[in-house]
């Protein structure tokens, strides 16, 4: 699996994401994109790089928002949270189930936060 690098730019409110590659974990990464707080992206800039970890898990995908350290859960076309800091950037989403935890979306992404 490849990480996903997004060049993020605002016009009229509007956020075009361009990705770095194609493959299946863009759909995943696209659809958590499209369902969080649009305004933590950018942090008061025009522009900013976003990083998004990718992997297989449970018969979904994982999806990790390196630079936030946010996880999410993607399966038949549903954002689930994981933890606190993805449900607080998108507090409309379900949580997980239970099985599905940071450390096993940690695990299988291929992009990883610094520690």
């Amino acid at each position: 699996m490849l990480a996903y690098v997004f060049r993020v730019v605002t016009v009229l409110s509007v956020l075009s994401f361009v990705g770095a590659c194609s493959s299946p974990g863009l759909d995943d990464v696209n659809l958590v994109a499209s369902k969080v707080n649009m305004r933590t992206l950018t942090q008061g800039e025009n522009t900013a790089v976003v990083t998004f970890g990718t992997g297989k898990l449970s018969d979904g995908g994982a999806v990790l928002w390196v630079e936030k350290d946010a996880a999410f859960w993607v399966k038949d076309g549903v954002v689930y949270t994981v933890n606190d800091i993805a449900k607080t950037l998108a507090p409309d989403l379900p949580a997980a189930p239970e099985g599905i935890t940071y450390q096993a979306v940690y695990d299988v992404v291929d992009e990883k936060p610094v520690r």
